[in-house]
């Protein structure tokens, strides 16, 4: 079994910082988060909603053998940032009505990198298990937002296989970074939606996936220290050069790349095939199934809470530094997935200096995957419990 170390890398969080004028005392903050609340519901944003314009850098050229039916399973509709219930911006109002306008800021550079395989044989026509998977992926991008860059290809691709060998795979996206937060699907997640919105069709070349993977990311691999992880998702075994397979995960791994394996259903009778697969690419759990395995009866759930478990272990962190040493300490707030955590040192988060630490059981959450979502916000009194 394949071990290995991380390197320290930092990782994306936005913080709000709120205009007008601050009355200690006197806000409502996100919308029903007061000085005197526990609860609250997701902070509010500006009007703007992302560019949904798809791109096609994702899409087939015409007249190659891309040609295939276009399969529209729709893209999600676009997120728009929150608003007050009167329509206008803001993060919530003061008592005297005046709005808290809001501005995310990054803190963080330098996340690491996802990117994902996705299988898209014929197979995966079944129970429209395309669709789930990349809207799927496409939601957890949405949720991660700038704290990972993404990228991905599908296999097989379009192009015919030279001398009847593997079809390689079709890159959808190339590394971007992760859209703001609170943008809903932006460009990179529409990029994604709109690469893959084709009909499922072939067979299953993961060996030529993963070679063509690292190729890929061994060409980009740059000087900024950021780690990259793939996350291979498919739902069969092997059919062209699967004795190549096992090679090819290990040789990503050994490239500085680990791979987290998702068996989605149709692999139920490649357990050891991908319990080897994760072993070879250092990212085998502790006990049988080594890989994540996807359960038929509630896929799409299922399958959400797989790629949740293993974005904690990429990005999963509950030390947040605030750059900005002109925030006082007595107007921060947190949310988690968009709900805000009162200060508590026990089960909450504490401030010393200019880091903000997640504490307990809200960061038992974060590192399980429970929650990924994670935003400072500044300009209102810091919300205790009652």
């Amino acid at each position: 079994m394949h071990t290995y170390r991380r390197r320290q890398t930092s990782h994306a969080v936005s913080l709000l910082l709120i205009a007008g004028s601050l009355q200690l005392g006197l806000t409502t903050l996100a919308g029903g988060c007061s000085s005197s609340s526990n609860t609250g519901e997701s902070p509010k944003g500006s009007t703007a909603t992302a560019d949904t314009t798809a791109s096609d850098g994702g899409v087939p050229p015409s007249g190659s053998a891309a040609d295939e039916p276009a399969f529209s399973v729709g893209t999600p509709p676009v997120q728009p940032r929150p608003q007050l219930a009167d329509g206008s911006a803001g993060c919530g109002r003061f008592d005297d009505g005046t709005v808290c306008e809001c501005l995310d800021v990054p803190l963080f550079t330098n996340p690491p990198t996802i990117y994902f395989v996705l299988d898209r044989s014929g197979s995966m026509q079944q129970s429209d298990r395309w669709t789930s998977v990349r809207t799927t992926v496409a939601n957890l991008m949405r949720d991660l937002g700038p704290r990972a860059n993404f990228g991905a290809s599908m296999f097989p691709g379009f192009q015919s296989a030279p001398d009847g060998g593997c079809t390689p795979p079709h890159e959808v996206l190339e590394v971007s970074p992760g859209d703001p937060i609170g943008t809903g699907f932006g460009p990179t997640a529409t990029k994604l939606l709109a690469g893959t919105d084709v009909l499922p069709n072939g067979e299953t070349p993961t060996a030529k996936a993963l070679e063509t993977a690292l190729a890929t990311l061994a060409s980009r691999q740059s000087d900024s220290g950021a780690n990259t992880y793939v996350i291979l998702a498919t739902d069969g075994a092997p059919t062209c050069r699967s004795a190549d397979t096992i090679p090819a995960a290990k040789a990503l791994y050994d490239a500085g790349f680990p791979v987290y394996v998702i068996g989605l259903p149709g692999t139920e009778g490649q357990g050891t095939l991908l319990d080897n697969l994760a072993e070879a690419g250092g990212t085998a759990l502790t006990t049988s199934p080594k890989y994540y395995r996807v359960d038929v009866a509630t896929e799409e759930a299922s399958l959400l809470a797989a790629l949740k478990r293993i974005a904690a272990k990429i990005v999963g962190t509950c030390t947040y530094q605030l750059n900005d040493r002109r925030l006082q300490p007595n107007l921060i707030n947190v949310f988690v997935d968009d709900v805000v955590l009162p200060a508590d040192p026990v089960n909450g988060w504490k401030l010393e200096d200019q880091t903000v630490t997640l504490v307990g059981q809200a960061c038992e959450r974060i590192l399980s995957g429970d929650a990924l979502n994670v935003r400072v916000v500044a300009g209102c009194p810091t919300v205790t419990p009652r």
